[in-house]
């Protein structure tokens, strides 16, 4: 096999490799960014509502901020992985920020 066959392939393989593993981040990431803002909805709706009784109110409230903050320490967490925070940055993820802190 002639060296500019060896190298065209090499970096053939190389961007091949690149593009497997952004698209692998983009799938974790987007699918962790998704539970969050369903979790974010839910907890939303959780506030707005009237319960009958202010005992089952802050029970469903609390259930909701629970499933939301769960869902935003996943996505904190494999946000910063070494293997996947450079390409999620790249892609536009960001930290989520809790705008009623």
């Amino acid at each position: 096999m002639p060296r500019s066959s060896l190298k065209a392939l090499v970096v053939l393989l190389l961007l091949l490799g690149v593009y497997l593993w952004f698209r692998r981040v983009w799938l974790v990431m987007k699918a962790r960014h998704d539970a969050v803002e369903v979790a974010a909805r839910q907890r939303q709706t959780a506030e707005e509502s009237a319960e009958p009784s202010p005992e089952a109110f802050a029970a469903v409230l609390a259930r909701s901020e629970n499933i939301y903050a769960q869902a935003v320490e996943k996505y904190e967490q494999t946000l910063h992985q070494p293997l996947y925070h450079l390409p999620a940055v790249i892609m536009g993820f960001r930290s989520v920020k809790d705008e009623r802190v």
